[in-house]
This record gives C-alpha cells, sequence and structure tokens, in this order.
C-alpha cells in the first residue's frame, strides 16, 4: 500500500477511517479468494452420499 504525503494531511479521523476500509476491504477479498479455492480444493473429496 502506498500513502500519498497529501492525503496524510487531511483530517487525521478520514485518514484513519480511509485506511480501515481499505483493510477491511482486502481482507474481505482475501477470503472471498480463499473460500473460492478451497471450494475448488474440497469438491474432489465429495463421496455420494455424504454431505
Amino acid at each position: 500500500m502506498t500513502l500519498d504525503p497529501e492525503f496524510l494531511k487531511e483530517d487525521p479521523k478520514l485518514v484513519a477511517e480511509t485506511i480501515l476500509q481499505a483493510v477491511q476491504d482486502a481482507a474481505k477479498q482475501a477470503k472471498d479468494h480463499n473460500d473460492a479455492e478451497m471450494q475448488k480444493v474440497t469438491s474432489a473429496f465429495q463421496m455420494p452420499g455424504m454431505f
């Protein structure tokens, strides 16, 4: 992540909220990607009559 020095001159509350939102968005994207990859892996192990 890179931060524009001009952005850091903004209201500290705005900066903190923006960074927090960016981190939360990145975490959600990572979780979604992980879930999709795990689905690919686990779908190969499903046996008829199970779950």
